[in-house]
């Protein structure tokens, strides 16, 4: 099996990790490769070249782990980092529903989404939000995460940073008013940073925190 330790820097320190690649079998479990599965990557991508080669290199590493505890305390609990590529649109995952599968079995999580294009905002992604309506417990994003149009205000509230007049990119008429109308509503709190994600129409900073009651 790949595995490579190395240390990285920390503000509190540094960490001992430890990488190796995994992917989601076919109901949702973490798969980790083997010195086989390696070997028959290589193969696969062996004939090809340039940016075809790049691709299905892409394509068949794009998963991987990092498990990590802090240097120099053996008793530090060990944290673990996965990462995994999917097409999040509604009729990629009738087709291909592994990554659902994965994040229903973490319970509860926190979700951070940034310079997410406004998919959540769409109608063909509404599998995705309404898992992370189901099992999220709190999010931080920018402009493009669930929009308030989609939450219910019995269950849901947001808290807006920042200033916001409007999105730069395409998006709803719907959505834009509802986050204008929490901007206009809501006491002024600054952003202590230039940006998260995406600016908005005239180059502002903004954050939008998305929580449970």
């Amino acid at each position: 099996m790949y595995r490579k330790e190395k240390m990285c820097g920390t503000r509190k320190g540094l960490a001992k990790r430890w990488g190796r690649r995994a992917a989601l079998g076919p109901e949702g479990q973490v798969v980790r490769y083997t010195a086989a599965d390696l070997a028959a990557a290589d193969a696969a991508a062996g004939g090809l070249k340039g940016s075809a080669r790049n691709r299905k290199l892409n394509d068949l590493f794009a998963g991987y782990e990092l498990t990590f505890r802090k240097r120099g305390d053996a008793g530090a609990p060990l944290k673990t980092y996965r990462h995994f590529q999917a097409n999040l649109a509604d009729d990629a995952l009738a087709k291909d529903g592994r990554v659902l599968a994965y994040l229903r079995a973490q319970g509860r999580f926190a979700v951070l989404t940034k310079a997410a294009s406004y998919l959540l905002w769409w109608s063909n992604f509404e599998t995705i939000r309404g898992l992370l309506l189901e099992r999220g417990a709190w999010m931080v994003s920018d402009s493009t995460g669930v929009s308030a149009v989609h939450l219910d205000p019995a269950v849901w509230t947001q808290d807006v940073y920042g200033r916001f007049a409007g999105t730069f990119l395409k998006s709803s008429a719907e959505g834009q008013r509802a986050l204008l109308g929490l901007y206009a509503t809501q006491p002024k709190r600054p952003l202590p940073f230039d940006f998260f994600g995406y600016p908005d129409v005239k180059v502002q900073g903004h954050l939008v925190v998305t929580r449970r009651k």
